[in-house]
């Protein structure tokens, strides 16, 4: 019996362990901050239209964010997203996602991009190293400034966009 107390306490401690360094990782920007994008092609949603490159992002302000459809996160952080649109540009990259899913999730829940790129093979996810969705970069003139893995939070936008936006804008 008391083997069996044991066993329990350890799967738990272990489970807790776990969940402790999975959400310290979803906190942690990657080393992508202050690099340079990479050379990119992506396709656009907007039938013949000409691909989304990093020349496009050149001069600007924007964040980027890589979203899928049947990601939950990405339904979590959308409504904050329509927030920010009024703020700046946003650039939706749909990951590794059916075009018809996509277009589907943004009937539904208001589309908050300025522009949408598809990256349905995960190129795109492969340069900036990307395991998971949603992902989004603070860039400016080219450069990313701020990368966040995991869900926008309030906390997050307040905290460490908002105020990289003004500084960036001049504000």
């Amino acid at each position: 019996m008391i083997r069996r107390y044991a066993l329990i306490a350890a799967v738990c401690l272990l489970a807790l362990c776990g969940a402790l360094i999975v959400g310290v990782a979803s906190r942690t920007p990657p080393a992508l901050a202050g690099a340079a994008l990479p050379a990119f092609s992506l396709p656009r949603v907007a039938a013949g239209a000409p691909p989304l490159t990093e020349a496009d992002l050149a001069g600007r302000v924007v964040l980027v964010n890589f979203f899928s459809s049947w990601c939950g996160p990405c339904r979590a952080e959308h409504p904050l997203l329509m927030e920010l649109q009024t703020e700046l540009p946003i650039i939706g990259v749909n990951y590794m996602d059916a075009p018809d899913d996509a277009r589907d999730f943004l009937e539904e829940l208001g589309n908050p991009y300025r522009d949408i790129a598809v990256d349905r093979t995960g190129e795109m996810g492969r340069l900036l190293n990307m395991d998971s969705v949603p992902r989004t970069l603070l860039v400016a003139d080219g450069h990313v400034v701020y990368a966040h893995r995991g869900r926008l939070l309030r906390q997050i936008i307040d905290a460490d966009i908002r105020p990289l936006i003004k500084k960036l804008n001049g504000v």
